[in-house]
């Protein structure tokens, strides 16, 4: 809540400022070891089922539900998802569930999520696409078969884009106040609990676990993300612009000096003042030495140091 409230949460579209993103990362760890997290045959593992916050400037992680890797996303639906209609939630097709969805319609609980492929779909109407905007189709539809019992009862959105790879993604929203496009760029942040998942891997110190109960394994993660959260807290403490990886670096450098050490070098003035890598006009160098060739003034070469660039012309 801290984090939250130090935020200066920018719109990301309209009066959407934050997005509640869910996903779900499996660790794979080995059985002989690990014979309590059993996944597969061969394998165990752990899955770390996730709800973050994301806004313009950074991913915060919200809820966590820590279990063997052998239980489903779907089973975990509802520990992290909160009543709130002021809430929109992004989720992949791994929590799609039609008695799940019909609930969170009824309740009024915004979401965005993509349509599995065997869907049934019963369509009510359409809108005119929007290709320019990679919006090739808007509809009104009905998810499920009445001869299954899986009919929803609340109509949702049915959006055909494409993602950048330029593979078609369909979409299904219940928020009819927001448009197509709208929809399409909204649903393109759930990318960042992605990169979350990478940064926590590669920079949180959970490649490899130091216990072996579970016990041990879940307080690992626990406290990296507590770590994480702490970081993020006090670089907006510190009202710090810069990127989270590079602040992280400074304290760990700094870590056992007093703290206003930490703080001056991190607003340290950069005193670098090269504009970087120049390019080289070589048909400009060229000719360069080819007139210094031709006055003879070739001494340069017999020099194993030596730069015809930068002798000068008499």
């Amino acid at each position: 809540m801290k984090i939250h409230y130090r935020l200066k949460n920018k719109p990301i579209i309209r009066e959407i400022s934050r997005l509640h993103v869910i996903d779900s990362s499996t660790m794979t760890m080995s059985l002989s070891q690990y014979p309590w997290a059993t996944f597969r045959k061969t394998k165990a593992g752990i899955k770390l089922h996730l709800k973050v916050v994301v806004t313009k400037e950074m991913t915060i992680p919200d809820e966590v539900v820590l279990s063997p890797a052998n239980h489903s996303d779907l089973s975990k639906m509802d520990s992290l998802v909160e009543l709130d209609p002021d809430c929109l939630y992004l989720f992949d097709r791994g929590y799609m569930d039609y008695k799940q969805l019909d609930h969170y319609c009824f309740k009024d609980i915004r979401f965005i999520t993509r349509l599995k492929k065997n869907a049934k779909i019963e369509y009510l109407n359409e809108q005119v696409p929007d290709p320019e905007n990679l919006i090739f189709q808007d509809a009104e539809v009905y998810l499920g078969g009445e001869q299954t019992g899986t009919k929803m009862m609340h109509t949702v959105r049915l959006i055909k884009t494409k993602d950048r790879e330029g593979n078609e993604v369909i979409l299904i929203t219940s928020c009819f106040d927001l448009t197509a496009k709208e929809i399409g760029d909204l649903y393109r942040y759930r990318w960042k609990i992605e990169t979350f998942f990478k940064w926590m891997k590669q920079h949180l110190n959970i490649t490899s676990f130091y216990g072996k109960s579970p016990n041990a394994v879940y307080n690992q993660i626990w406290i990296a993300l507590i770590t994480y959260s702490l970081e993020v807290l006090l670089k907006l403490s510190l009202n710090d612009d810069g990127s989270l990886l590079t602040f992280k670096r400074r304290l760990e450098t700094l870590l056992y000096q007093p703290f206003h050490i930490f703080v001056k070098a991190l607003f340290k003035e950069k005193t670098r003042t090269s504009k970087g890598r120049r390019k080289q006009n070589w048909e400009v160098e060229y000719r360069m030495l080819e007139q210094q060739v031709l006055r003879g003034e070739v001494d340069f070469l017999d020099k194993p140091t030596g730069e015809p660039l930068f002798v000068h012309f008499s």
